[in-house]
């Protein structure tokens, strides 16, 4: 079907003219097969849509001998795992098109939804078995960049801090705890780090446009009020938005901890 989209595109002067004629007799709106581009979310499945949609055109352009495109003529059963591949895509589609802006702390949540989605239908006994095989494949690949996410601790504290996230997050889907320690670890480890360093900026005398504590009143808004209706030294004022944010931290991580179900995916 990609080959066969870029040969009508790339033939104006006769497969096109052609393809348009085909679609006319056929009572179809003259539409072309979109390109499926590696770079461009959804292509592929942009692409099967529409040949499936158009199977009658596109069967009969190929058997055409003028046309030379018997090349790319595909058997009943082909047709059939190709409507099992735009099944497949089409629920992954839809399941992300409900999310919003894609942000750090949505990696991890996104590769489970995608690991879960690969799980559930390679189970599917309807499916034809070349379609099984490369979800038996996909969820391969997916697991291979599911361990890179630990090769940084930004994810986990992301997820840690966001507030649709938290903890819970963690805990509703399974991860054994002793992940959930480690997750919970780390965080501490970086606010505890970033305060330490912020607060002997502070001691050097560092000037306001220059020191930490300024960074997290643009960083958190909300703490501005507070602190510039409080009258002492910025450093002072400094040193306090550090301790409002390390104490909201640690209450995040430390509200509502219990023992985990152990995770069920390998």
């Amino acid at each position: 079907i990609r080959k066969l989209a870029f040969a009508i595109i790339h033939s104006s002067t006769v497969l096109l003219p052609q393809w348009r004629t085909v679609c006319q007799q056929l009572d179809l709106s003259p539409r072309l097969i979109p390109r499926d581009v590696a770079t461009r979310w959804n292509s592929t499945y942009d692409m099967l849509e529409v040949a499936v949609e158009y199977r009658e055109a596109i069967d009969t352009l190929v058997a055409d001998k003028k046309t030379n495109l018997r090349q790319y003529e595909l058997e009943d059963e082909e047709w059939e795992v190709l409507k099992d591949l735009l099944r497949v895509l089409k629920d992954l589609t839809l399941k992300f098109s409900q999310e919003g802006v894609a942000t750090i702390a949505h990696v991890i949540p996104a590769m489970d939804k995608i690991e879960n989605m690969l799980e559930t239908e390679a189970d599917d006994k309807k499916l034809s078995p070349a379609i099984k095989s490369a979800l038996k494949k996909g969820q391969k690949i997916m697991n291979s960049y599911y361990t890179k996410t630990d090769q940084s601790y930004a994810y986990r504290i992301a997820m840690v801090l966001h507030p649709g996230l938290k903890l819970e997050y963690f805990k509703r889907h399974g991860w054994e705890q002793e992940w959930i320690d480690e997750a919970v670890s780390i965080t501490k480890g970086a606010f505890t780090v970033y305060v330490s360093k912020a607060e002997a900026e502070a001691a050097e005398g560092a000037e306001p446009e220059e020191a930490d504590g300024q960074d997290l009143v643009r960083l958190f808004p909300s703490l501005a009020p507070l602190l510039c209706c409080i009258d002492t030294s910025f450093r002072e004022r400094a040193r306090l938005a550090h301790l409002l944010l390390l104490t909201s931290t640690w209450l995040l991580l430390t509200s509502g901890r219990q023992k985990a179900p152990r995770r069920t995916r390998s």
